[in-house]
């Protein structure tokens, strides 16, 4: 798991900061999952985009976000790792 965070932590690190970060996770179409991974992000500030599977089972959640770090960037998505059931893309 560590070389996963190293891997993404290299490639962001050529980046500028702050930046618009894109994250993208599939959960399953569940109001309480949706709120939870929405209450990872500030709501006010971030774009969020819904994109529902052709059975309804699953939606692909796009999240346009300013990031000031790398280290925001993951801890993000460690964050949304802890809700079960989300895919981080």
């Amino acid at each position: 798991m560590e070389d996963k965070w190293k891997k993404l932590r290299e490639s962001l690190e050529m980046e500028e900061y702050p930046s618009l970060y894109y994250f993208k996770f599939i959960i399953p179409n569940e109001e309480e999952k949706l709120a939870q991974l929405k209450s990872k992000f500030d709501i006010e500030k971030a774009e969020i985009n819904l994109n529902y599977s052709k059975s309804k089972k699953y939606v692909s959640v796009g999240i346009k976000e300013i990031m000031m770090s790398v280290d925001q960037i993951i801890q993000t998505y460690q964050s949304v790792g802890e809700i079960e059931g989300v895919i981080s893309l």
